[in-house]
C-alpha cells in the first residue's frame, strides 16, 4: 500500500504520537458500569476516544473494566477493583489489586511510553522482545540485568515471569484466553488486560494512559498528560490538513516473514488522514 505523506508527518509523528503503535480496530463500549457494584459510587472517568475502558470510582475503591468486543451483551473482559486495602469485599468474577502496583512484568510494547509519561518506568521488572524495545531506560536496565527479558511475547517464559514475583503483568487481550495468562492466573498472578491494539484512531490508544494510570492511582496526572497529547495533536492536524504539497511512502512491517500492511480502518490510515493525507 502507497500512501502521500506531507512534510510535516515526521513532526506530526515525533512530537504528538509517541505512544501510537502497531494496529487497531473497533471494539464496543460496556454501558452497564455500576450496577450490583457494592461500595458509594462518586463519579466515572470521562474517556472521550477509547472504546476499550471504562473507569468508575467509588469511595472505596477504583473500578477498571475491560469492554469485551467480542460479544454481542454487555458482559466485560475483565473487572478490575483497585482498592488501598485488602479488607473490602469485592463481586468473585472481579480482580482485587492493591494500589499502587509497585512491580510490573510488561507484555505490550505500548505501555512503555505510558509508564514514562506518569514516571513508573522503575515498576518495571519484565519485558518481552527486548531487542524490539527503544525505550532508552528499559534498554539500559536489560543490558544491566535490571529488567529480565521473559522472550516470545507470543510464548513468554512463565518460569522467568514467576521468578520475578510481579505483582501483576500487563498483556494484550484476544478473543481466546492465551495459555501465558492462564498460566499466570493458576498460580495467583493477576493479569492486566490489554485492548489499547483494537482502537482505531491515535487518541483513542493514547487515552489509554488513563487505564494504566489508575492501577498506579495517578489518574489525575494521566489526564493532564492526555490532555495535553490531545490539544497538541488537533492543532498539528489542523497544520497537516492546509498542506499542499506531498510525497509518497510504503508503509508496513515484516513479521515472522510476512509483510503486513495497515488497513484502511485501521489506527494507522487514521494517524495518515490526520497527518494531511
Amino acid at each position: 500500500m502507497i500512501w502521500k505523506v506531507s512534510n510535516h508527518l515526521c513532526l506530526f509523528i515525533l512530537f504528538v504520537c509517541p505512544v501510537f503503535i502497531f494496529n487497531g480496530c473497533h471494539s464496543g463500549k460496556n454501558q452497564n458500569k455500576t450496577s450490583g457494584d457494592k461500595g458509594t459510587y462518586l463519579f466515572s472517568e470521562e474517556i472521550r476516544y477509547a472504546q476499550g475502558f471504562d473507569i468508575d470510582y467509588y469511595k472505596e475503591y477504583t473500578k477498571v473494566t475491560i469492554n469485551n468486543p467480542w460479544t454481542d451483551n454487555e458482559k466485560p473482559y475483565k473487572v478490575y477493583y483497585l482498592l488501598k486495602t485488602d479488607s473490602f469485599e469485592i463481586p468473585v468474577e472481579g480482580v482485587k489489586i492493591l494500589s499502587p502496583i509497585t512491580s510490573i512484568a510488561v507484555n505490550t510494547f505500548s505501555y512503555f511510553e505510558f509508564l514514562s509519561l506518569i514516571g513508573e518506568l522503575e515498576t518495571v521488572k519484565g519485558v518481552t522482545d527486548g531487542f524490539r524495545i527503544y525505550n532508552p531506560e528499559i534498554l539500559d536496565k536489560l543490558e544491566n540485568n535490571q529488567i529480565i527479558d521473559l522472550g516470545d511475547p507470543f510464548n513468554p517464559n512463565i518460569e522467568k515471569t514467576i521468578s520475578l514475583n510481579p505483582q501483576a503483568v500487563i498483556n494484550s487481550a484476544y478473543a481466546q484466553m492465551d495459555n501465558y495468562s492462564v498460566r499466570l492466573i493458576q498460580v495467583g498472578f493477576p493479569v492486566i488486560y490489554s485492548l489499547e491494539w483494537m482502537e482505531k484512531s491515535p487518541l483513542a490508544r493514547a487515552e489509554w494512559i488513563k487505564m494504566i494510570a489508575a492501577f498506579y492511582d495517578k489518574n489525575s496526572l494521566a489526564d493532564s498528560i492526555f490532555n495535553e497529547i490531545e490539544q497538541r495533536y488537533l492543532a498539528i492536524q489542523d497544520i497537516a490538513n492546509g498542506i499542499d504539497k506531498q510525497r509518497t511512502v510504503m508503509t508496513g512491517d515484516i513479521f515472522q516473514g510476512t509483510w503486513y500492511v495497515p488497513g484502511g480502518k485501521s489506527f494507522n490510515a487514521a494517524l495518515y488522514r490526520d497527518a494531511g493525507l
